[in-house]
């Protein structure tokens, strides 16, 4: 492909803002785009026709939003009166604001795009009519599909507004993922064609030096993407479309009134593109690969009988469904050059036909029956109840090498905390001392001697004592509230799984040990790794592993044993106790120094005798 040249025309079909949902918002595709202008990559060229059916699309989606959230007014207000919904904080779920007013913000979200990416407009002023006439008649591209003639007008005009607007000379990027319609714009040198931004971004990256060392740090950053990634996986980012519909328009399946995630395994992804390079960070989109199991459920009123006295559905049975998928699904991050920091943009997960593996019902009472059954024939061969791992995991955690290691730093942690409490009892002497009276002769023996502390953040070139006595004894009276907010910190002496402890470091650096549990009930065969690290501010510092292994036997033909493997519990976990020990190694010394100064102080306070 030929060298692009900068700053490279773009025009971009209605289809593609659909595509992205009209999403304006910060780490949307539409935000890609306008760094790309803002940084001089990119110079956006519109039709007047594609922003005019995007303002009507716009509108549409707000009509449509508005009578959903009617109708779910209404179900609230079904349920419960309006009063008692706004007693209990509820009164958001029924307020409907004006529409005109949502549809006027609506638009001017659009309208700030198009002003901060300072758009070119075209019109239709300049096309030729006859030459839009001669396709519509000669069924030539974009009219050659005879059942949408009519609509196809629009393209036809906007693909004559870029012919005319650049010519056979100036190069122009297209964007669109109509095939008729790029059919339409003619296929000349100066044309460009991709059918998605994400291609366009990807294409005006190439180009950076950068772009191959992009590639290779994301690749090094593999295993912090896949587990950022599969952290943001809970129920509110899935959405299960349980129905589906044949060419006649009849549905299929079930149309689901909760779902929960039961499990996910995030296998790997597959690098899409490469969006944004700059100093700092990195950001790219990605196909995502995941095996989801989700359990789903709906009122079977199918099967219910009416009470026609009532008029209302009489022993409604709620159906529980277990559906599992073979999900891909796109994500974009962004990742810091530096600290290799991994950042997720939140995202969707639609769950549907073309990713469902298996769909089966299952009977609750069944189900818990055949668990009680398995779980006394495993207790019989000596292994847990495959409902017991959460405890078995707690029992284990309590005695081991892990616990042991963590709780002792935990209390020389405290030992610490202690030792600043001291030192806040000492602060507050200091400042007492400091503030009684005493002859000038002492003030300034006492100043002279505390200004040859270079770590007392006063400057001591002041000729007055008084003015110098009185920010010495202001100093003293804030470091001793610091040092008594430091003494307040203490860790607990005991730790569990899905806790997280803060712990405040040195020069007041937050951290947060982070132990993760064991979701859900496990499956024999299965290795289960539960997640303990150590994060601060949004990094991951350290990170490792507790490996539980579900143990299992099999049986042949014969009845004797022909596979298994025992119950285990591995800890993993040698670099997060590193950085906790180095963590705890930097306190000390930020300890000492204080002792020091403290020890510094009295002397000074000592010499001149102010205490008496």
């Amino acid at each position: 492909m030929k060298k692009l040249r900068y700053p490279l025309n773009v025009t971009i079909d209605t289809n593609i803002f659909e595509a992205n949902h009209f999403d304006f918002g910060t780490g949307s595709t539409m935000s890609v785009l306008a760094k790309h202008i803002q940084n001089g990559k990119v110079k956006l060229v519109l039709s007047d026709i594609v922003i005019r059916e995007v303002e009507k699309h716009i509108s549409n989606r707000v009509d449509e939003v508005c009578g959903k959230a009617r109708k779910l007014r209404q179900d609230y207000l079904h349920i419960l009166p309006e009063q008692y919904l706004t007693n209990i904080g509820l009164e958001f779920y029924i307020q409907i604001p004006e529409k005109g007013t949502i549809h006027e913000k609506a638009q001017k979200v659009f309208a700030d795009f198009i002003s901060h990416c300072n758009v070119e407009r075209l019109n239709t002023g300049g096309i030729n009519i006859e030459k839009v006439l001669d396709d519509y008649f000669s069924v030539c591209p974009p009219f050659e599909n005879s059942e949408k003639k009519r609509k196809e007008f629009p393209d036809a005009f906007i693909a004559e507004e870029i012919k005319n607007r650049f010519g056979s000379d100036e190069t122009v990027a297209i964007i669109s993922q109509d095939n008729g319609f790029k059919k339409a714009c003619g296929d000349s040198d100066n044309h460009i064609f991709y059918s998605s931004l994400g291609d366009l971004f990807d294409a005006i990256n190439k180009q950076d030096e950068e772009y191959t060392a992009a590639i290779e740090l994301i690749k090094a950053n593999a295993d912090s993407i896949i587990h950022e990634i599969r952290e943001l996986i809970d129920d509110s980012c899935i959405e299960v479309r349980g129905l589906s519909y044949d060419k006649d328009g009849i549905p299929e399946g079930y149309d689901y009134e909760e779902t929960y995630m039961e499990h996910c395994h995030v296998s790997g992804f597959k690098l899409h593109t490469i969006d944004d390079i700059d100093e700092e960070k990195i950001m790219a989109s990605l196909w995502v690969q995941s095996n989801i199991s989700i359990n789903c459920y709906f009122d079977d009123y199918d099967n219910a009988p009416w009470d026609s006295e009532e008029k209302e559905y009489i022993y409604v049975e709620q159906k529980h469904i277990l559906e599992k998928h073979d999900a891909r699904f796109g994500c974009r991050i962004e990742i810091n050059r530096k600290t290799e920091e991994v950042q997720v943009i939140p995202f969707r997960i639609i769950l549907g036909g073309d990713s469902r593996k298996s769909r089966v019902e299952v009977d609750d009472e069944q189900e818990a029956m055949y668990r009680e059954l398995e779980d006394a024939d495993r207790e019989d061969l000596g292994f847990l109840a495959l409902s017991n791992y959460n405890d078995a995991l707690d029992n284990d955690l309590n005695g081991s090498p892990m616990a042991q290691t963590i709780i002792g730093l935990f209390e020389q942690y405290n030992d610490i905390s202690s030792a600043y409490e001291d030192l806040a009892i000492s602060y507050d002497d200091f400042y007492t001392c400091a503030k009684a009276k005493v002859s000038e002769d002492d003030k300034k023996a006492f100043i002279a001697s505390l200004s040859s502390e270079k770590r007392i953040p006063i400057d001591f070139s002041d000729n007055s004592n008084d003015n110098l006595l009185g920010d010495v004894c202001e100093w003293l009276s804030q470091k001793s509230e610091t040092l008594s907010d430091k003494a307040e910190v203490r860790l607990p002496d005991i730790i569990g799984y899905g806790e997280s402890i803060s712990i405040v470091g040195a020069n007041g650096q937050e951290y947060t040990l982070i132990l993760d549990e064991l979701h859900g009930i496990p499956d024999e065969g299965s290795e289960e790794a539960i997640e303990v690290s150590l994060k601060s501010n949004r990094e991951t510092i350290a990170r490792g592993n507790v490996k539980l292994t579900i143990g299992y036997l099999d049986f042949d033909e014969n009845g004797g044993a022909s596979d298994g493997i025992e119950d285990s519990i591995d800890y993993e976990v040698e670099d997060v106790l590193e950085a906790l020990e180095s963590l705890l190694l930097k306190l000390r010394d930020e300890l000492d120094d204080e002792q020091d100064l403290a020890a510094s102080i009295k002397k000074c306070i000592e010499k001149c005798e102010l205490i008496k």
